[in-house]
């Protein structure tokens, strides 16, 4: 499923330096959420993809530690 966004990069930078943002500095923050509003969000990691990668993660880690165990005990250092 795909939406569109419409984002008014000049309404944005109007509204920030109406709150206190320097000229330069609302422009450019402007055209990064511009940017960001343009962004294939298709692209973007889901909550799935992270939980996966935090899984991969951990049996890594496990995997390391097995190593160095099996390492230490290869010294005789346990």
């Amino acid at each position: 499923m795909s939406t569109t966004t419409t984002f008014d990069a000049l309404t944005a930078a109007r509204d920030l330096k109406a709150a206190g943002f320097e000229p330069d500095q609302a422009e450019a923050l402007a055209a990064q959420l511009r940017t960001a509003a343009g962004a294939d969000h298709d692209e973007l990691a889901k909550k799935a993809d992270l939980a996966e990668l935090r899984a991969d993660i951990h049996r890594a880690l496990w995997i390391l530690g097995a190593g160095v165990v099996a390492i230490a005990a290869s010294l005789k250092l346990l």
